[in-house]
């Protein structure tokens, strides 16, 4: 079986009787005591012991391992091409073809051709599975040996070869006839024959059932009109999902595609109305970036704000410094702070701490819509360079003097985890509960409340977590079932188990 260790093998067990390895040992008669001899009389002569002969036990011959039937092969073959141990499968399908005919032929040729196109065995499954056709003319799976024949060729680039068969799968067949048809149409591009491709394209559009299948196969449409130099038709297929398109950094490709497809078509200002639609309101998007790259070659000027976001985006960290210090210097804008919040990010991706605080500080000093953000994301640059203690005290510093804004729960809280991590659980505590008294209402309220008791748990003051967990038992029933299961915890701990168990 090619040293592979089959399904049957642990089934089937040896026969015949055990072992025995022991062998007959020689011992000597017991004597029997005499009375001594009498004066004069002679003594009598003992007569020799002979020594016993070792009896051998002969070493009984093993029944041969039975060989499995067909029936067990097959399913010890389906059984691995389930597991994806597709060589182990395909030796099974080959043992029952070597053997005498019997009625598992058939699904065993069948499967050594599924096998061989699973293990990546192009050729030889091809070889299988017109063996099979050829071998059952009758059979039910004919259908299906096409499609597997089709995918093999396909699969060797054997573009033609690959269409016949997806079309006789077709006429027997349409189960699936929206996902082949679109296999036909990509083997029909890779034979550069377009006008093929859209029309096998368009019958599978009208049996697409997915939205992003219906995406997908306009945007091959669209590209064989590239193909054809239809650039107009190309163009209009891709509008066509533009109207229909929701997703943010899906709508960017495809006014990045539109804009190529001007750009092929030598209509540059129109190829970059879309690439600058693209830099401009999909920015957080990575063909943003591949239409800033199209934008910066071809000279045109670009927003910098705009392209310093779409640069820190997509990682382009000095870049997108080099945009917002423009940005910034070129007096003052509407979007000021923003540029100097995403410069310092841009710093701090960099490694480059102590600007990145200047930015964020800087933003402190002027008040306005980012302050708050600059000192979270200071206090967070802080802790990234080990000052913890100074995170802390900025995180709580913002709480106290800006109790009402809407980033001061969240500042308790940061404050609280980090004080948790380095093990100081007592100030954790004590900041989860600030956070939980001073925003009972909050989104971070239950949960601070919560990690307060394990803060007192953690440092033995069970009665503390107790308290804190009891007030959670009327809340949210995710936390709920936590806190009952902590305060039993607590309760065991005060050596309260009565108490502990009727929760």
């Amino acid at each position: 079986m090619r040293g592979k260790a089959l399904p049957w093998i642990f089934v089937l067990a040896l026969t015949g009787t055990a072992i025995l390895a022991a062998a007959c040992g020689t011992r000597a008669p017991t004597p029997h005591p005499t009375a001594p001899p009498k004066p004069g009389e002679p003594t009598p002569t003992a007569t020799p012991t002979t020594t016993a002969t070792p009896i051998t036990t002969p070493t009984p011959t093993l029944a041969p391992t039975p060989t499995p039937p067909p029936s067990l092969r097959l399913e010890s073959a389906r059984a691995h091409q389930r597991n994806g141990h597709y060589e182990a499968a395909i030796a099974e399908c080959e043992a029952i073809l070597s053997g005498p005919a019997t009625k598992e032929a058939a699904e065993a040729r069948f499967l050594l051709g599924q096998n061989r196109l699973l293990n990546g065995e192009y050729q030889s499954a091809i070889e299988a599975l017109q063996e099979f056709l050829r071998a059952h003319p009758w059979d039910q799976r004919r259908p299906q040996a096409h499609f597997l024949l089709a995918r093999a060729h396909q699969s060797l680039g054997n573009w033609g070869q690959a269409i016949v068969h997806y079309r006789q799968y077709l006429a027997r067949r349409d189960v699936v006839a929206g996902y082949v048809n679109e296999l036909i149409g990509d083997c029909y591009v890779n034979l550069q024959d377009y006008l093929s491709a859209i029309a096998a394209y368009e019958k599978a559009l009208r049996e697409a059932p997915l939205a992003s299948r219906e995406f997908r196969l306009r945007e091959k449409i669209a590209q064989a009109h590239l193909g054809l130099a239809d650039y107009e038709g190309a163009i209009a297929r891709y509008e066509a999902i533009l109207a229909r398109a929701r997703k943010y950094g899906y709508r960017a490709e495809i006014e990045y595609l539109i804009g190529r497809a001007y750009q092929e078509w030598g209509k540059e200002e129109k190829a970059h109305q879309h690439f600058l639609e693209a830099v401009n309101r999909y920015p957080r998007a990575g063909y943003a970036y591949l239409a800033l790259v199209e934008l910066v070659e071809a000279g045109v000027e670009v927003d910098d704000f705009q392209r310093g976001l779409v640069d820190y985006y997509a990682g382009a960290y000095e870049p997108a410094i080099q945009a917002f210090k423009r940005y910034i210097e070129g007096g003052p804008r509407g979007r000021l702070g923003e540029a100097r919040y995403y410069a310092g990010l841009s710093y701090r991706e960099m490694g480059r701490h102590t600007l990145a605080i200047r930015e964020f500080d800087r933003l402190v000093e002027a008040g306005g819509e980012m302050a708050g953000q600059a000192w979270l994301e200071k206090a967070r640059t802080l802790a990234g360079m080990g000052r913890r203690e100074e995170a802390v005290s900025t995180y709580r510093e913002f709480a106290r003097s800006h109790p009402r804004h809407e980033l001061a729960e969240e500042a308790l809280w940061r404050a609280a985890h980090l004080l948790e991590e380095g093990g100081h659980y007592d100030e954790a505590a004590s900041t989860y509960l600030d956070l939980w008294q001073g925003y009972p209402q909050g989104k971070r309220a239950a949960a601070a409340l919560f990690r307060a008791g394990l803060c007192r748990y953690r440092r033995a003051e069970y009665e503390g977590a107790a308290e804190a967990w009891r007030k959670l038992l009327g809340g949210k029933p995710e936390l709920r079932s936590k806190a009952l299961f902590w305060l039993g915890k607590a309760l065991l701990r005060q050596g309260r188990a009565e108490e502990a168990r009727a929760r």
